[in-house]
């Protein structure tokens, strides 16, 4: 006996409008994480007088040259996102926590409290921005006490030397494909000339295949966080 099986057909409009109730969820769902990383941003400010809050447009940061071209401009880090990625980690005692593109400088801050970290290195293309971390720092440390050395460099990241100690990277996206694929070849000779092991927390990560396809990092997890543009991927490479 044969059996014939009819597949469901659903009509176009019913198709149409499970599109667009998608469409809206998503966009409620961006908007619901733009509105609680907002807040999160002016809570922490308030608590530790700090200014660390607000985006900044790469045309807005006072770059010439190079740097102009393949910036993509500065939002700091929510602070509940990167501190239970520094917790979830076992990083060495001693190591040392390095900002590429540290804007505002609230990624130190938060890292500056984490135990294995003793010395903290933001390194930012912005002199304008730089000056404002160096007043938050300034003011962190007032509130809260000094738990790690903690220093701000107004440098071009492409440029600036890569030290023997420094084993912990983290990017917030701060620059296009073209810039990043420099920052890691000078890593790769950072780690041949001092071999170590090194981690890169790498937030909002949009050159994925770049870390492990080219320059062969190991991906060990990547945090998924709500908001757009949040999740953070920890990747490692080196003895």
């Amino acid at each position: 006996m044969t059996q014939n099986f009819t597949t469901l057909q659903i009509p176009p409009p019913a198709l149409a409008l499970v599109d667009r109730v998608r469409r809206i969820a998503s966009r409620a769902r961006r908007a619901i994480g733009i509105s609680y990383n907002r807040t999160e941003a002016l809570l922490f400010d308030l608590r530790h007088g700090t200014d660390t809050r607000g985006k900044t447009a790469a045309a807005n940061m006072g770059l010439t040259g190079e740097g102009a071209l393949h910036a993509t401009g500065y939002q700091a880090v929510n602070e509940a996102h990167l501190s239970s990625v520094l917790r979830a980690h076992d990083f060495p005692a001693g190591s040392t926590f390095v900002d590429i593109g540290s804007g505002k400088g609230k990624a130190l801050l938060l890292a500056s409290r984490h135990k294995p970290i003793s010395r903290v290195v933001g390194i930012e293309i912005s002199a304008p921005l730089s000056a404002i971390a160096e007043r938050n720092v300034t003011a962190f440390e007032r509130a809260h006490g000094r738990a790690a050395d903690i220093r701000v460099v107004a440098a071009d990241a492409i440029e600036a030397p890569i030290e023997p100690d420094q084993n912990i990277i983290f990017l917030n996206n701060p620059f296009d494909e073209a810039f990043l694929k420099l920052f890691l070849d000078k890593l790769d000779k950072s780690l041949s000339e001092h071999p170590r092991r090194l981690w890169l927390l790498y937030a909002n990560p949009q050159a994925r295949r770049l870390l492990t396809d080219v320059f062969h990092y190991s991906l060990i997890k990547e945090h998924a966080f709500f908001g757009p543009g949040r999740n953070i991927a920890v990747y490692a490479k080196g003895a």
